[in-house]
């Protein structure tokens, strides 16, 4: 198959980092610039970020569906490194992840809903991950349950109080932002079942990665995620400090 550099380009290489959820409903009604505020809130002040409504995107075909949505991340993306007064394009690796400009790291998550973009600069951050999901339906839940966590990690992410299907998209999107987030520092695939689920609150997940993760020499055995649920939409982020 040939490489198409608008499938998944923003997500970091080795695994398709995105699997194509039936969502359970639409987006929440709500301007973006609300949602960057409550995102907002979420984050370090170094990590700069910015949402946009996959709905403002135009498109005549899926193909262009997904350059637009590679475009208008791109866009997103110029807008806070100006913010940071850096200047030069995001370009895409061979695994299809982002290279960003040097001193600078950053993340970009496309959803059928959002699209979300954050940067931080290398001095304060060694790498960013984020990830949106729209809410997955019971079906969707039933046929993945066991690839994403396994029944102790669906235990304890069931602490949170949750419906089963955002427990469900939590506890995925999580470890997809973790995924983001490490990646780019070792380029080591490594699979879900390599980061558990340990602990879990309202607004946060902890994944601990296990002794045959790959990221285990570059990263903390234990990392927090931060989540915040929005409608019908999950959005999760971590990094590391420099």
């Amino acid at each position: 198959m040939q490489f198409d550099p608008y499938i998944n380009a923003d997500h970091s290489g080795g695994r398709t980092s995105r699997i194509d959820f039936v969502g359970a409903g639409l987006p929440a009604r709500t301007s973006n610039r609300k949602l960057e505020q409550e995102i907002a809130r979420r984050l370090p002040d170094a990590i700069h970020s910015r949402i946009l409504p996959a709905a403002e995107v135009d498109f005549d075909s899926p193909r262009q569906k997904r350059k637009s949505e590679f475009d208008a991340g791109r866009r997103l993306t110029a807008q806070l490194l100006a913010r940071l007064d850096r200047q030069g394009p995001v370009g895409v690796a061979d695994d299809r992840s982002p290279v960003w400009p040097n001193g600078v790291t950053g993340s970009i998550s496309h959803s059928c809903h959002w699209l979300w973009s954050v940067v931080a600069e290398n001095s304060d951050y060694l790498s960013v991950g984020i990830d949106t999901e729209p809410v997955v339906n019971s079906n969707t839940r039933e046929q993945l349950i066991h690839e994403i966590a396994d029944s102790y990690e669906w235990k304890i992410a069931a602490e949170a109080g949750l419906d089963a299907e955002t427990t469900f998209t939590v506890v995925f999107s999580a470890k997809e932002s973790l995924y983001k987030c490490l990646y780019p520092r070792s380029r080591q695939f490594f699979g879900f079942e390599q980061a558990c689920v340990i602990g879990i609150t309202r607004s946060s997940v902890r994944l601990e990665l296990t002794p045959d993760n790959p990221n285990i020499e570059f990263a903390p055995d234990q990392i927090d995620i931060v989540y915040s649920l929005h409608g019908n939409d999950v959005f999760t982020a971590t990094w590391l400090k420099a």
